[in-house]
Formats: C-alpha cells, sequence, structure tokens
C-alpha cells in the first residue's frame, strides 16, 4: 500500500476510503465534489463525475494554487460501506439495549407491584 497517498489525505484532514481490493482511495473530487478514485501504486486519479485526470502531484499543486478550496474538500463526506454497517450494528445495539432496559424495568416494576 502507497503511504504517501494516505498521508497526504490525512495530512489534509480529507476523508477517503480505501477500497476493499486495497489497490485505490475514493476521496472528495477536488474539483466537483463528487467521488474521485486515485491508485495506490501509480498515484493517479480519476473523478467519476467530472472526469477530471491527473496525479497526486496535480492533487498537491490544485491545493497549493486553490488554498480556500481546502475546507470545501475537508466538508465533504465519502459513502465507506463498512462505516455505515458498523454505526448502524452500533445503533441497533443501542436500540435493543433499550428495549431490554425497557422489559426489565417492566418486569421489576410488576414485580415491585405485586409485593406492594
Amino acid at each position: 500500500m502507497n503511504n504517501i497517498v494516505i498521508s497526504f489525505f490525512k495530512e489534509n484532514q480529507i476523508q477517503y476510503h480505501i477500497n476493499k481490493d486495497c489497490s485505490t482511495i475514493t476521496y472528495p473530487c477536488f474539483f466537483c465534489g463528487g467521488h474521485a478514485t486515485i491508485t495506490l501504486k501509480r498515484t493517479y486519479f480519476v473523478c467519476n463525475e467530472c472526469g477530471e485526470r491527473g496525479s497526486l502531484v496535480h492533487l498537491i499543486k490544485f491545493l497549493e494554487e486553490e488554498p480556500s478550496s481546502i475546507e470545501r474538500i475537508q466538508k465533504a463526506e465519502i459513502y465507506d460501506e463498512d462505516r455505515e454497517l458498523k454505526e448502524l450494528a452500533h445503533l441497533l445495539n443501542k436500540l435493543n439495549d433499550a428495549t431490554l432496559a425497557n422489559s426489565i424495568k417492566k418486569t421489576v416494576l410488576r414485580l415491585v407491584e405485586k409485593k406492594v
């Protein structure tokens, strides 16, 4: 895996998602905000929406020439299936815990009412 590409995104606090094949990263396109993909081995990118193409060097130059765009890029979100599934599982567990807690609470209240 090419740590240079990952370091670039981390250093600039840009959301990214390493794809399942571990050979590409999806990130918000610097030009249109859509979903772009960069290869980790050759650092070549293409935007799936606007068609912009280039290399990691182009992205670095873009940020140097357009420093005001970094905030827009940092705010863009990338869909990460694994992250979304983990969040959903966490929420379902919380819901299940809340349901279980309510069920236990009701049972305890019924037992208390029977004793009184």
